[in-house]
């Protein structure tokens, strides 16, 4: 996988305690447009330089080509990031 740490548009849900659940993101390249609907496999919670994040392993399907990616949601931030793809 390759590392992008791009920002990311994010559709997301919370459930009553406080969970956060991605549904879809959009993110805008230098030649083009994602907007992809989002299958979460895993969700893991990891510590960066003293600042939690959540990182969700995903599948997404652009076209007829399946991706998967890593999706992180840094919290102290509130701000959503294509980490990995």
């Amino acid at each position: 996988m390759k590392i992008l740490m791009q920002p990311i548009e994010m559709y997301c849900v919370y459930d009553e305690s406080g969970r956060v659940d991605p549904l879809a993101f959009r993110w805008e390249g230098d030649d083009f447009t994602i907007k992809a609907s989002l299958v979460v496999k895993e969700r893991k919670e990891v510590r960066i330089a003293g600042n939690f994040a959540i990182d969700y392993l995903c599948d997404w399907r652009q076209g007829e080509r399946l991706y998967s990616s890593v999706i992180r949601w840094d919290r102290r931030e509130n701000r959503w990031y294509l980490y990995k793809i």
